[in-house]
């Protein structure tokens, strides 16, 4: 018999709730055009983005803790995403990067 820990299991239901989240916001800051947005999330996650965008640091090794932050919920998207011309930040570049994982594995195992 397998005990699951409700406190457990509940803490990851709330954390794929706020994942959830911010990517809707995300999706709704790349699509929304209004510089006027009233939706509260709009604006914090549009400055997330354009700060990704013109950071320094991202291009090296250790980027910094926002664009790290944007990158995972990036690949969190990727994963699930079924779109070949997706416009959400990273998505494309994050699905090739794991195609050729997955080739790799592939080949590893066919040895």
């Amino acid at each position: 018999m397998v005990i699951i820990d409700m406190h457990t299991e509940t803490s990851r239901r709330e954390r794929r709730d706020a994942i959830e989240g911010c990517l809707d916001n995300l999706r709704h800051a790349v699509h929304c055009h209004d510089n006027g947005c009233t939706l509260p999330r709009c604006s914090k996650m549009k400055r997330v983005v354009s700060h990704t965008r013109q950071c320094r640091q991202s291009k090296r090794e250790n980027p910094c803790a926002i664009c790290k932050q944007l990158v995972a919920l990036c690949c969190y998207h990727a994963k699930k995403c079924p779109s070949a011309r997706c416009n959400m930040p990273f998505c494309r570049q994050i699905k090739r990067k794991l195609e050729a994982q997955e080739s790799r594995h592939l080949n590893v195992n066919v040895e």
